[in-house]
Parts: C-alpha cells; sequence; structure tokens
C-alpha cells in the first residue's frame, strides 16, 4: 500500500533532475556557440545548438513522466489455480467467482485449454472450534469432461455425504487461507465410479489465488 508514496517520491526526485538536466544542456549549447563563434554562420549555428537542446531536454522530461505512468498501470498477479490429482497436474487461468467472507474462502475456476473447472470452499482455519457459527466442512471438486467417462473428483461437499459406500478417508485433509489465496490436499472420490464399481479414491493438492 506503499506503492502512491513511492511513485511520488521518485515523481519529485524526477523533478529534482530535470532542473539539472535543463543547466547542462544550456551549458552545453553556450559551449557549442563559443566554439563556432569564428564561423561565418555563428549566430545560426548558436540558434540551432540552442533549439536542439531544448527539443532532447522536452524528451527527457517525457520519458520520466512515461516511467511514472507505467509503474502505476502495473497489473496484480492473474488469478488462477494449480490442481494435481493421480501424478496429472491441471491448470485453471479463468477465475468464475470468488467470495471471502469472515476468513471464509470459495472460488470457481476453468480452464481455457479444455472442459475441465475446479471449485473450493474453505471456511476459516478455527472452524471445528466455530461449529455454533454454522460453518461447513471445506469442500473440493474437480470436474474432468474431456474423456467419454467424464471425471468428478469431489471431497467433502453434499454430494459425496450424501451417498453411501465412501470411503471414511474422502475429506480435505488440510487446508490454508491467507486471503484471498488458499492451498490444501484432500483425499477424493470419482463419484461417477460410486455404486458401478468400487468408488476409485485418490489424493489431490490444490494452490488457487483469486483476483
Amino acid at each position: 500500500m506503499l506503492l502512491g508514496v513511492g511513485l511520488t517520491m521518485v515523481f519529485v526526485a524526477g523533478c529534482g533532475d530535470d532542473g539539472d538536466d535543463n543547466d547542462a544542456v544550456d551549458t552545453a549549447g553556450e559551449a557549442d556557440a563559443s566554439a563556432d563563434s569564428g564561423s561565418t554562420d555563428d549566430a545560426e549555428t548558436g540558434e540551432t545548438a540552442t533549439g536542439d537542446s531544448g527539443s532532447d531536454s522536452g524528451d527527457d522530461d517525457t520519458g520520466g513522466t512515461d516511467d511514472g505512468d507505467d509503474s502505476r498501470a502495473a497489473a496484480p498477479p492473474e488469478a488462477g489455480a494449480v490442481v494435481v490429482v493421480n501424478g496429472e497436474e491441471f491448470t485453471f487461468d479463468q477465475e468464475i467467482v470468488c467470495v471471502d467472507m469472515g476468513g471464509a474462502l470459495g472460488a470457481s475456476f476453468a480452464s481455457s485449454a479444455a472442459e475441465i473447472a475446479f471449485d473450493v470452499s474453505l471456511p476459516p482455519e478455527d472452524w471445528e472450534s466455530r461449529v455454533d457459527e454454522g460453518w461447513d466442512p471445506p469442500s473440493v471438486r474437480l470436474d474432468d469432461d474431456r474423456l467419454d467417462m467424464p471425471v468428478s473428483w469431489r471431497a467433502g461437499d453434499d454430494v459425496v455425504d450424501s451417498m453411501s459406500g465412501i470411503p471414511a478417508e474422502v475429506v480435505v485433509t488440510s487446508f490454508s487461507v491467507d486471503g484471498s489465496s488458499g492451498d490444501g490436499t484432500a483425499t477424493v472420490v470419482d463419484v461417477n465410479t460410486v455404486g458401478v464399481t468400487d468408488p476409485v479414491v485418490s489424493e489431490l493438492a490444490f494452490e488457487f489465488s483469486c483476483g
């Protein structure tokens, strides 16, 4: 949050430097005019040197202003998420929604490269000691619709909780929240296998940041 102060100090320092540059340019112009005083076009040469110096000084001032504008226009890091499951890494570069409330953080991301989506909902880290406030357990969901048999890895959400035969270890095993960013691990189940075969379970790790 000190960015504005820093830019102001740079701008003030730049103004001081401009004054020194102008003095140097004027001195150089006088020296050029004096050196050329013996030629036939003394006055004309002196005017040309002085005019060029003034033009160069103006260019320097403009460059200083542009530097300040570039600093103000610098964008924050882009939002996104990285999820690893079964040794495969999924990268998400499209933030759909992000909600930060009371220490809890929920977000949804999509991938521009394929039909893949990631959803995560994290309560405050001390949520278990605040059950009277109605916090839900942490949950994650990774959907991959690229295959003939779509995959939906989940842990902690209502769909998993309502299914029978889900292994007890299918939960978000660890997580942390830092402002608008979060990370964690989970044991997830592919809900599309439940009731069809033995539930397929895997380990999942995630990290994300909201814009």
